[in-house]
């Protein structure tokens, strides 16, 4: 196959039918410097073949056949013609767009639908390996997260205990006053975000309130014990209890922790 041959006759049927370089490639869909190189005798891709002969309005064999170059003979080339002689070539195998040729001689053209190559997507191999193993590490991670939580979620401690319970729960007294000389605590307990629901629940407390100023008809620390209980605290749950003290002077100094019980 003669690659000037091809791009003889590309060059000819364009400038025949009235198209400039950068009007045939717009039609074919490709840049202005690809026509040119198979103007200059670069062979077409064997995906582009369709499309420019669909162009040049021919036929893939007219395509690969090519034309000869067209030489001006000078006046003394007329006068004196050189003697043609015909040199007898070897037979040469099929190449692969001569049987390309023969494999397409009965497609019609007019119904024929483009198909991508493959491996030909815009991506270099190097850029594909990367993508599978960037798929492949993504994959396993999202593998080794999940194994993690469930591992975690086994081997999380079972019950609440005393040395424990306060990773998993909150305690506060929050005052609320009633009147000039009372006034309401209310003793709150509920579950730290991100931890697991608690099932089963009992727990009793001491609150120490300690006198503000010193007097000697009132005492100076008074201690309460609250008990909360629940089959199923979820987070964001409160469990309350109140506590009233008999004076306005008082303020919690401390809670301790008596008992606890409950499965996570």
């Amino acid at each position: 196959m003669n690659g000037k041959k091809i791009g003889n006759f590309i060059k000819f049927k364009r400038q025949e039918l009235g198209l400039t370089v950068e009007q045939f490639g717009a039609e074919v869909g490709v840049q202005r410097f690809l026509v040119d190189k198979w103007e200059e005798g670069e062979v077409p891709e064997t995906q582009y073949l369709i499309a420019i002969s669909k162009v040049l309005q021919t036929s893939v064999d007219e395509l690969l056949k090519g034309l000869e170059p067209i030489v001006e003979e000078t006046p003394e080339q007329i006068e004196n013609p050189e003697p043609v002689t015909v040199e007898a070539t070897p037979q040469e195998e099929k190449g692969y767009y001569e049987t390309l040729n023969e494999k397409i001689a009965t497609t019609d053209y007019a119904n024929y639908e483009s198909v991508e190559p493959k491996n030909e997507n815009g991506f270099s191999d190097g850029e594909r390996k990367f993508g599978f193993i960037l798929c492949a590490f993504m994959i396993a991670l999202i593998i080794f997260i999940n194994v993690t939580n469930v591992v975690t979620f086994l081997t999380r401690p079972r019950e609440l205990t005393v040395e424990n319970c306060k990773q998993y729960l909150e305690i506060d007294a929050v005052s609320e006053q009633n009147s000039v000389n009372t006034v309401e605590y209310e003793i709150q307990l509920k579950r730290k975000k991100n931890t697991y629901d608690i099932h089963d629940l009992s727990m009793t407390v001491e609150v120490t309130f300690e006198l503000m100023i010193s007097a000697a008809y009132y005492e100076e620390t008074l201690t309460r014990q609250v008990t909360f209980s629940d089959d199923l605290l979820k987070e964001g749950e409160v469990l309350t209890v109140r506590v009233s003290l008999p004076h306005v002077a008082y303020w919690e100094r401390g809670i301790k922790i008596l008992s606890v019980s409950g499965g996570m």
